[in-house]
């Protein structure tokens, strides 16, 4: 009964070495992704677009390789890449990446959810950009209906929705 016991504690113990170290693995690919995330938006800020976009590609390929798609952090990564190829006026590659965070997003955290209305207001730039004004105006409506619902008329989210209507 003694041996039994000894070999259920070492089967536990291992089981509970494996989490661990799973865990200690995704926790430090996520800080390496967020910094990437981080380092992109500073090339952003500096119109780096290039180097955004090559840093961007770095932390979706090791989402894709640990987490997979459906996760937020590649939608974030998505929409972050779509707005570097906005900014080079790719608009075609970008439309690509705005859409997949906007799928994404929806899937993973809800259509009620700000980084879901921050991609629509995305779309609608990338819209208004290439002439498309009736797609524009359609992403601005429901991104202003959610806002309206969810951080109400007197968030600087919400403004911001109705100053790109117009």
């Amino acid at each position: 009964c003694n041996h039994m016991k000894y070999k259920l504690a070492i089967v536990f113990l291992h089981i509970a070495l494996v989490c661990f170290t799973q865990d200690a693995d995704s926790i430090k690919v996520t800080h390496e992704i967020d910094s990437l995330v981080q380092t992109t938006k500073i090339h952003l800020g500096k119109s780096e677009f290039d180097e955004a976009i090559q840093t961007i590609l770095i932390a979706e390929k090791k989402i894709l390789e640990k987490f997979g798609k459906e996760n937020a952090n590649y939608g974030n990564c998505c929409n972050i890449h779509g707005v570097a190829l906005l900014n080079k006026h790719n608009f075609a590659e970008s439309e690509k990446y705005l859409l997949e965070a906007k799928e994404i997003r929806a899937k993973v955290l809800g259509k009620e959810d700000t980084k879901y209305t921050d991609v629509l207001d995305n779309l609608g730039v990338l819209y208004m950009n290439t002439g498309l004004f009736d797609k524009a105006e359609k992403q601005y409506l429901e991104a202003k209906a959610i806002r309206e619902k969810t951080v109400g008329k007197e968030h600087i989210a919400y403004s911001k929705t109705l100053t790109n209507l117009g």
